[in-house]
């Protein structure tokens, strides 16, 4: 069974998708990678793109509409959690200045 590119099974798995990719942007700024932040907040942008032109173009109840807006608020809460460069950077050398963290 496929799914139409905007029907809410396509616009959940989409969502899903953003939010493993944030987690994993989550997890490089954590490793002291800088740009983490910048990249989760591209992806983001053009997963919620994407979505907002999927939702003018579909059928869907008013509902499904409002409970996938509040998904997509919820990853751009996400993305924006993550802190910038020069915080991992601080992390990062925190970390390195205790051996025994």
């Amino acid at each position: 069974m496929s799914h139409d590119s905007r029907s809410p099974g396509s616009i959940y798995s989409e969502l899903d998708a953003a939010f493993a990719t944030v987690q994993r942007a989550s997890l490089r700024h954590e490793a002291g990678y800088g740009d983490a932040q910048k990249l989760a907040r591209e992806f983001v942008t053009a997963t919620v793109a994407s979505i907002n032109r999927r939702l003018l173009q579909s059928a869907l109840s008013p509902a499904e509409t409002r409970l996938i807006k509040a998904k997509v608020n919820a990853l751009i809460g996400a993305a924006a959690r993550i802190p910038g460069p020069s915080a991992a950077a601080h992390e990062h050398q925190s970390a390195k200045a205790a051996p025994g963290r």
